[in-house]
C-alpha cells in the first residue's frame, strides 16, 4: 500500500503534462466579431476579449500616447477570462491593428498568435497616421519591389 501513493503522483503529473502539451488552447476571440470596424471620429468605442487563460490587449499607440485608452478585466460567470479595452475620444492615431493574445504566447520576437481586428478613424485633417517611434528604411534595387508601410485614416 505504502508504493501505490508515489506511483499515482508520478502517473498523474505524467497526464498532466501530457494534457498540457495536447491540449492547446482555441484563439481568443474578439467582440465585435468583425475584421475591421470604423468608428467616427471622437466618438468612444470598447472591445471585449474573451479567452480561456489570461488576455491582453496590443493596439497601435505606444503607452505614452494612450492616454485616453483603457484597459480592465472584467468578470462574467462564464468562466472565461475577458479584457475590455475602451477608447473615450477616438482620433486618427488610433487607426490600426488590435491584437488580444493570450499573456503566455508572446514570442521573443514580440510576435503575437491572436484574433485581430483593424479600427479605422477617418479623419480629413490627418491622412496618414505617424509610425511612431521606428524608423524605417525601405531598400529597392531595380525591377524589384517594395512594401512602404503606412496607415492611412480614410
Amino acid at each position: 500500500m505504502g508504493t501505490s501513493h508515489p506511483a499515482f503522483l508520478v502517473l498523474g503529473c505524467l497526464l498532466t503534462g501530457l494534457s498540457l502539451i495536447l491540449c492547446q488552447l482555441s484563439l481568443p476571440s474578439i467582440l465585435p466579431n468583425e475584421n475591421e470596424k470604423v468608428v467616427q471620429l471622437n466618438s468612444s468605442f470598447s472591445l471585449r476579449c474573451f479567452g480561456e487563460s489570461e488576455v491582453s490587449w496590443q493596439y497601435p499607440m505606444s503607452e505614452e500616447e494612450s492616454s485616453d485608452v483603457e484597459i480592465r478585466n472584467e468578470e462574467n460567470n462564464s468562466g472565461l477570462f475577458v479584457t475590455v479595452l475602451e477608447v473615450s475620444s477616438a482620433s486618427a492615431a488610433h487607426t490600426g491593428l488590435y491584437t488580444c493574445y493570450y499573456n503566455h504566447t508572446q514570442t521573443e520576437e514580440n510576435e503575437l498568435e491572436g484574433r485581430h481586428i483593424y479600427i479605422y478613424v477617418p479623419d480629413p485633417d490627418v491622412a496618414f497616421v505617424p509610425l511612431g517611434m521606428t524608423d524605417y528604411l525601405v531598400i529597392v534595387e531595380d525591377d524589384d519591389s517594395a512594401i512602404i508601410p503606412c496607415r492611412t485614416t480614410d
